[in-house]
């Protein structure tokens, strides 16, 4: 598989058959899958998707055991881990859930028995053909290798998995240096917890330099069913569809030429909030086949960098910190606007991994979002 981001949606199982994106039902179909014990289900298996080709990954649900009180031997995680996924992290207990500013002490508590549960799995699944991922937690690059160093010492994993820190400040950002670290593991390596555009673009082209495939995941795309929030396709924007209701003498459609905004009309997104996520899904996914494209040459993803960062008096010391991570020269891009987005359209034409719809929408996407004030 070429260089590459691939965002995992987490799946809700919940979801009406018609809605379920792994299966030929749904006007939408997506191969990669999030599943986590506590928001699928542990009573569900491999064999309640029934789709083509599916890559599905499970999170341990870490996160939820120690913030909901939620107490789960890893062995019984990883036998449910063993029935449904093809990719699974080991149980760990994030040290951010006693607070984002932990002790040193709680860094080293949640490392130890963290890194226990993950030898305990590794021993147990070792004769299984399912692979499995060391998580790694740590808000820098020194807390990232002491964890890893304590986590690998006894033996390797398939691949890891780094639980990506909330930023320290709007101008620290801990994911830039948690992407340093990554550089540093020759692996396959999972991202939990973040999808916004500027994190999506610059894993992009990371992957890129490193010649490697990154995941990464999030939730966002079912805040439809359960705030009935609409991601805007252009400006990733949260719309509420009940507020756009009330402007309907001044709105011809939906923004949107996507397959569920194509063929529904407002109404019928408002009563059935599952189109909502299904669109907001569509949109995610297409950023992120947009900017896999795009990461291929440098220079239009200066263009796309600038368009991504938001809109602050930290603009500048955001780029200047991507621009060292990925070891770029000036960050002025020499192609024109109308020059990038031909390029843009052309590379869209040549893929081999879309679909003729999903062509349509990304050109129609690229002359919109490259028309974004900066």
């Amino acid at each position: 598989m070429s260089p590459r981001a691939i965002y995992l949606p987490v799946v809700n199982y919940g979801t009406s058959d018609e809605y379920r994106y792994w299966t030929n039902k749904c006007p939408i179909f997506y191969n990669n899958l999030l599943v986590s014990p506590f928001t699928t289900g542990r009573n569900r298996s491999r064999k309640h998707f029934n789709g083509e080709k599916l890559k599905i990954y499970a999170d341990s649900g870490g996160f939820q055991t120690v913030t909901m009180n939620k107490r789960v031997a890893s062995l019984n995680v990883l036998r449910w881990q063993q029935r449904i996924a093809h990719t699974a992290f080991t149980s760990d207990i994030p040290p951010h859930h006693f607070s984002k500013n932990y002790t040193k002490d709680q860094f080293l508590k949640c490392m130890y028995q963290s890194n226990k549960n993950a030898n305990l799995m590794w021993e147990f699944n070792k004769d299984y053909d399912m692979q499995l991922y060391g998580v790694i937690q740590g808000r820098t690059y020194n807390e990232l290798k002491m964890w890893y160093e304590d986590l690998t010492k006894d033996h390797d994993y398939d691949g890891y998995c780094i639980s990506l820190s909330n930023n320290k400040s709007d101008t620290d950002l801990y994911w830039l240096e948690q992407l340093h670290f990554a550089s540093t593991i020759p692996k396959r390596i999972h991202f939990l917890g973040k999808s916004d555009r500027l994190f999506n673009a610059v894993l992009s082209i990371f992957a890129q330099k490193q010649n490697q495939c990154y995941t990464f995941d999030s939730s966002s795309s079912n805040i439809g069913g359960r705030f009935g929030k609409y991601i805007h396709p252009i400006t990733e924007t949260h719309l509420s569809l009940s507020k756009y209701e009330s402007q309907r003498d001044n709105i011809e459609s939906l923004p949107c030429n996507c397959p569920i905004c194509s063929k529904h009309s407002l109404d019928d997104l408002i009563n059935t909030t599952e189109l909502i996520n299904l669109h907001n899904l569509y949109v995610k996914i297409s950023f992120c086949k947009f900017a896999n494209i795009v990461s291929t040459d440098d220079e239009l993803f200066k263009i796309i960098l600038k368009k991504v960062i938001p809109r602050n008096k930290h603009r500048k010391t955001i780029e200047t910190q991507v621009q060292k991570l990925l070891g770029l020269g000036s960050m002025s891009s020499s192609y024109e606007n109308s020059e990038a987005i031909a390029k843009i359209q052309v590379k869209i034409d040549e893929s081999k991994d879309l679909t003729d719809f999903d062509k349509e929408f990304l050109k129609w996407f690229t002359v919109k979002f490259m028309d974004l004030k900066v």
